[in-house]
């Protein structure tokens, strides 16, 4: 089963919710098993469209958002800032490994990563 490519850096929100979702080694599908639209769509319908918004064609909307970080745990203040770069802003976004798009808040215990550019659990 393919879960996606292993990204060097998750420059934007599609980029984002892609590396959140094979972090979690989940297809495109198997995401879309588990979340419902309205109106109600097919399961492959749906991961065309979630394959869409992870590539950058369609943004995702404030519910879609939602429904995707409840099977992602997604930190809403990366994607802000990875959207907010998107728009040209010239701000950094907060330290997250640039493999499976954790931040270090996320993490139960914060050891010093935030320098690095990948998690313990990518560094392993």
């Amino acid at each position: 089963m393919s879960y996606g490519a292993a990204l060097i850096t998750p420059l934007t929100p599609g980029g984002y919710f892609a590396a959140r979702r094979a972090a979690r080694q989940l297809s495109a599908v198997e995401l879309a098993e588990r979340i419902d639209c309205l109106p109600h769509i097919g399961v492959h319908d749906r991961a065309a469209w979630l394959r869409l918004i992870e590539a950058d064609v369609m943004p995702a909307s404030w519910s879609t958002i939602a429904a995707l970080s409840e099977h992602l745990a997604l930190d809403l203040d990366l994607l802000a800032a990875l959207d907010a770069a998107r728009l040209g802003s010239d701000a950094a976004a907060p330290a997250h490994c640039h493999t499976c798009g954790i931040t270090p808040r996320q993490l139960q215990e914060a050891p010093a990563w935030p320098s690095e550019i990948l998690c313990p659990g990518c560094k392993a």
